[in-house]
Parts: structure tokens; C-alpha cells; sequence
């Protein structure tokens, strides 16, 4: 605990000596390996700064790399408690550059029913002590099903 709480304030000590509202770096520190390929550097994913301070962290697309097959991410890491900063921040960036899409190698998704509807089916055969409302947000459980 002593030692987080030393690198948050460490944290916060940069990010105020030098104005920042945020860190930005890449999410990744090498392009992601393709599948069976154990020859090229399999990189790390920073997990240093946002789990050893506790502070926010986000990540958004930041292009893509192997021919435009695997997603490369950008990590924005910000103050504690600030993480309107960082949403206004990401989203400015996304909106921005125009990073965010599928890659070359995903399928279509199938035409079909509202995903709703799935989840209406699934709890409906999901127990015989419960009874679905209109809303998906209110399951009530009948006298039966308490124990």
C-alpha cells in the first residue's frame, strides 16, 4: 500500500510539473504476434502505471498493423478520479483519426432478430420460477423459487 501510494504521488507530481492532463502511449509495445508464430517479440501490455497507482486508464483503436489484420490500441492514463478527462480525451481521438473499424478479416454478422429477442429466449427457458416482464432490467422471482 505504502509503495502505491508512492507512485501515485509520483504520478501526480509529473503529470503537475509538466500541465498534463494525461499520459498517452501506446497499449502494446510490439505489433500483436500472429497465430503459431513464436519467432517475433511478443511485446508487453504496460501494466505498470493504471494497476500500480490505481488511477484511470482507457484504450481506443489506434490503426492497425499486419496488413490490416490485427488492431494496435493507444492508452490514455490520467489523474485519479478523472475520468471525464480521459472519455473527453479518447473520444476527441477516435473521432478524430477515424481508427475504429473491423478489421479486414471479420465476417459479416448474420441478419436475424434483435439481440433482445435472444436474451428473451434464453431467460425464458432459463428457470421455471421466474417470470419475465416487458423490461429485461426486471426479473421477479415467484414465491416458489425463494428458499
Amino acid at each position: 500500500m505504502a509503495y502505491r501510494k508512492a507512485f501515485g504521488a509520483a504520478v501526480m507530481k509529473t503529470m503537475d510539473q509538466l500541465k498534463l492532463d494525461a499520459f498517452v502511449y501506446p497499449t502494446w509495445s510490439n505489433p500483436p504476434r500472429l497465430i503459431g508464430d513464436l519467432n517475433t517479440p511478443h511485446g508487453d501490455n504496460s501494466q505498470i502505471f493504471s494497476p500500480t497507482s490505481g488511477f484511470p486508464a482507457i484504450n481506443v483503436p489506434m490503426g492497425y498493423t499486419r496488413q490490416g489484420l490485427l488492431p494496435a490500441g493507444v492508452t490514455f492514463f490520467g489523474r485519479a478520479w478523472d475520468e471525464a478527462t480521459l472519455i473527453r480525451l479518447a473520444y476527441s481521438y477516435e473521432q478524430a483519426t477515424l481508427h475504429r473499424h473491423l478489421p479486414s478479416a471479420t465476417p459479416k454478422l448474420r441478419q436475424g432478430p434483435p439481440v433482445a429477442s435472444h436474451w428473451q429466449s434464453y431467460l425464458a427457458i432459463w428457470g421455471s420460477g421466474q417470470q419475465l416482464c416487458n423490461s429485461l432490467n426486471q426479473i421477479k422471482w415467484s414465491s416458489s423459487s425463494r428458499r
